[in-house]
């Protein structure tokens, strides 16, 4: 097995525990603030949605450029993801009322799913480019 399939069975599994790891106290951290399921459902599927709008471009993306370039745009969207979340996490919940703390949740929802969204693609696509036909 090549150096980028043993990469991706390293990434995949430990970015999954991630999002397993912080999708939940994100889930609690709406409803403490909002006290409404509604609300913590609608910034789960904001996320799901960014998702599936931008995984077919990516997708096509990912078959007509170097897919490393694909994987460094994902994480540069989940760097600019995960401080922006610091952000609202340590300066807009003291800061801002809830409706715009809220609002800002679904905005950090919405680029986390575009880092699914254009990362996922080109994992998988170098994955599969990495191990040999007939033996996927």
């Amino acid at each position: 097995m090549n150096y980028n399939a043993r990469l991706a069975l390293i990434v995949s599994p430990l970015f999954n525990a991630c999002i397993g790891l912080t999708e939940m106290p994100l889930a609690a951290f709406i409803l403490l603030q909002s006290h409404s399921n509604l609300d913590v459902g609608l910034a789960t599927g904001v996320g799901g949605l960014s998702t599936l709008l931008v995984t077919p471009i990516a997708g096509w993306m990912a078959d007509r450029f170097p897919r490393q370039i694909m994987l460094r745009a994902s994480s540069v969207i989940s760097t600019v993801n995960s401080a922006f979340m610091c952000m609202l996490l340590l300066y807009a919940k003291a800061h801002l009322g809830s409706v715009t703390l809220y609002t800002l949740v679904l905005v950090n929802q919405v680029i986390f799913g575009i880092r699914r969204g254009v990362g996922q693609p080109a994992l998988e696509a170098i994955f599969g480019d990495s191990v040999a036909s007939g033996k996927r």
